[in-house]
């Protein structure tokens, strides 16, 4: 980010004008490390003229006169924070160095920056469940040929911190770090060669106390540090990772704590919802019918919109994937059996830990549904013969 301002002086001297005078500067070496300015002006003559990498000027000169050119460039990062340049006459042997500068009329600057990268542990765009630890490494690089006072980083954690708790363990083997509201700041000198490790780590929160993205990105306030991508290959000094799981309710028609009796269906609606930023995979829920069975028929109709659907066992197993935001409908049924004063009752749950059993829209809750049949059966109707029965009496 700083300007480099050259200045070359063509003076005439002698007892006669010089009709064409000039130099040229081959800015080659300047220009992996910084990038021209545009700006060239004479102070009198011709302007000068820019080819890149090179900057000329030439014109005449009246006894005694001098010309000032000036030309600028902004260093940037890149490079190999060497910058050197040459100023080269027309007539080779005319290069009067300024005080202090070598015979050749050559500037050198050196830029000494360093370079920053970031990744975590879990793998950054991981999904982290409750309690997952998210460790962060910071490596901070001195790059170019001179030592660097004062760099900083920043890491601004306000978006990952709404999903997370600090751990408040950050360590630095070099320099110094501090936390302070949400942004975590390091500070340090480093010598050539350098570099300093930087660790720290939040523990994620329970699904849905943020908005399930842990998003935060490690910068450099004042601008002399590069971001480079990670050892492993981590882009953007960014990491991210989500929160994924998934709800399941349990309804029923006729709704739980119904009396059935024989012959009625009774049908079973279970709705697994994902909730959270991260897709999910293998999610799985379970209705154990063994307390079902031995009172009504399974009618064989088990569907689901997404996903699988099997019975073993007189258990009812859902197997599938998730998508954000994505709700799967689980249907079945029995038709209740001739068996008096009994319980129908069964539980969905699920083995897998970022499954939650949440009410259902009706209010039903616990995943549970329970139904009974009447003390007494109705039996069968009779049937109608229509003839009119005739009694005698004595």
């Amino acid at each position: 980010g700083d300007t480099i301002t050259y200045t070359v002086t063509v003076r005439q001297y002698g007892p006669g004008a010089v009709e064409q005078a000039g130099f040229k500067d081959d800015l080659t070496q300047v220009l992996d490390d910084a990038t021209y300015n545009d700006d060239a002006a004479a102070s009198a003559g011709p302007e000068p003229t820019y080819e890149e990498p090179t900057l000329a000027w030439s014109g005449p000169l009246a006894v005694g006169e001098e010309v000032t050119v000036t030309y600028s460039v902004t260093v940037t990062a890149e490079g190999d924070r060497f910058l050197k340049n040459v100023v080269t006459p027309d007539d080779p042997d005319k290069c009067v160095p300024e005080e202090g500068q070598d015979e050749a009329c050559t500037t050198e600057h050196i830029n000494g920056s360093y370079t920053y990268s970031k990744t975590s542990d879990p793998v950054p765009g991981s999904v982290v469940d409750e309690d997952g630890v998210i460790t962060y490494t910071v490596l901070i690089s001195q790059a170019g040929t001179a030592a660097v006072e004062g760099a900083t980083i920043e890491d601004d954690l306000s978006a990952v911190l709404d999903d997370a708790v600090w751990n408040d363990d950050a360590t630095a083997d070099s320099g110094e770090v501090s936390f302070e509201g949400e942004t975590l700041t390091w500070t340090g000198d480093l010598e050539v060669g350098q570099v300093v490790t930087l660790t720290y780590s939040v523990t994620a929160n329970a699904v849905g106390e943020g908005d399930d993205e842990l998003v935060n990105v490690v910068t450099d306030p004042t601008g002399e540090g590069v971001c480079v991508p990670a050892e492993d290959g981590n882009e953007g000094c960014t990491t991210d990772h989500y929160q994924g799981e998934y709800t399941f309710a349990k309804t029923s028609d006729p709704k739980s704590g119904s009396e059935v009796e024989e012959g009625e269906v009774v049908t079973y609606t279970v709705t697994v919802e994902h909730v959270g930023a991260a897709p999910i995979q293998d999610a799985i829920v379970v209705d154990d019918l063994s307390q079902v069975a031995p009172v009504a028929d399974w009618n064989d109709d088990a569907a689901a919109t997404s996903g699988e659907v099997s019975m073993a066992d007189e258990q009812l197993t859902w197997t599938g994937d998730l998508e954000v935001g994505q709700v799967v409908t689980i249907t079945y049924s029995v038709t209740v059996g001739d068996e008096a004063d009994a319980t129908m009752r069964n539980v969905v749950t699920s083995p897998d830990d970022r499954a939650v059993c949440v009410p259902a829209a009706d209010g039903n809750a616990g995943c549970e549904t329970d139904h009974h049949t009447p003390d007494e059966q109705p039996g069968p109707d009779l049937p109608d013969t229509g003839a009119d029965i005739t009694g005698w009496f004595l």
